[in-house]
C-alpha cells in the first residue's frame, strides 16, 4: 500500500478519476470463497468410496477421474 499512497500523493487526477488496484491476487481470491467445503467433502467422499470398493487404488483412480472428465 506504500505505492499506492505514493502515487495518490504525486498524481492528480481529473474530477471523476480514481485509480484502483486490481489484478492477479484478487482474482486468485475471489473464487477461494466459495470452495470452502471441497476439502471435508472430498474427504467424505474418499472414505465412503474406500468402504465401498475396499481398494485404495480403485478410490484413488476415481478421485483423480473426476478433476479430468
Amino acid at each position: 500500500m506504500l505505492l499506492a499512497k505514493r502515487i495518490r500523493e504525486s498524481v492528480q487526477f481529473p474530477p471523476g478519476y480514481y485509480i484502483q488496484w486490481a489484478g492477479q491476487l484478487n482474482i486468485n481470491n475471489e473464487p477461494s470463497n466459495g470452495f470452502w467445503y471441497i476439502g471435508p467433502f472430498t474427504r467424505c467422499y474418499f472414505r465412503f468410496d474406500l468402504l465401498n470398493t475396499k481398494s485404495v487404488v480403485k478410490t484413488a483412480i476415481v478421485l483423480l477421474a473426476v478433476p479430468f472428465s
